[in-house]
């Protein structure tokens, strides 16, 4: 190695110095600053319109239109959803614009019940209860439309724990000579099989 050494120096001063042309020194002094040791060279910059012209083309590929598509089609079935549901839900009678029709009061299988009968419409009715006692473990509170001395079975329902209830009924309250409760097992049943609790008032 140190005969190498000793003939690369020998080679470099047997070598007459050349003045570089005053082009060459700017070329090496531009690449010297433009790529500083130990740096890799960077890509040319691209210009506005070849921006313009990358981002566009990334809007344009089937894939990405097919995805705006999607989109697109799910945010109008969303409020075409949500705007049907308004509807429905302004059309539906509500218990604020109910006609008040008559009392209940309680038999002597429950003295101290009370309520009254709703209608909000022609298939609409509400009852407003209170007071009821304790339904028991499996069972429910059921209502029955009474015509005559005939007893037709509608639905069943929960009270709170001090026995009151605002019961929804998908029937026409005024076909009705009285909306009767009593209790019955969970499911209901077709036929009442215990003591009315609640009756039109006298």
């Amino acid at each position: 190695m140190a005969e190498f050494a000793d003939t690369a120096d020998a080679i470099s001063e047997s070598l007459e110095p050349v003045d570089a042309t005053s082009g060459l020194k700017q070329r090496v002094i531009s690449a010297a600053v433009s790529n500083p040791p130990g740096t890799a060279a960077q890509p040319a910059d691209r210009t506005p319109d070849q921006g313009k012209a990358w981002l566009s083309s990334l809007f344009t590929k089937p894939h990405y239109q097919a995805i705006a598509a999607a989109v697109a089609v799910i945010v109008i079935g969303g409020l075409v959803a949500w705007n049907l549901a308004l509807q429905t839900d302004n059309s539906q009678p509500t218990f604020a614009s109910a006609e008040f029709l008559y009392d209940l009061e309680g038999t002597d299988a429950a003295p101290g019940a009370s309520g009254a009968v709703y209608r909000a419409g022609e298939n609409v009715g509400f009852l407003l209860l209170q007071d009821l006692p304790p339904a028991g473990p499996g069972n429910v509170y059921q209502a029955w439309r009474i015509i005559g001395s005939d007893a037709f079975p509608e639905d069943t329902f929960t009270v709170s724990n001090r026995g009151s209830a605002l019961v929804s009924l998908k029937l026409d309250v005024l076909d009705a000579d009285t909306i009767a409760i009593n209790i019955e097992p969970e499911g209901g049943s077709t036929a009442p099989t215990s003591a009315v609790l609640l009756v039109k008032a006298s």
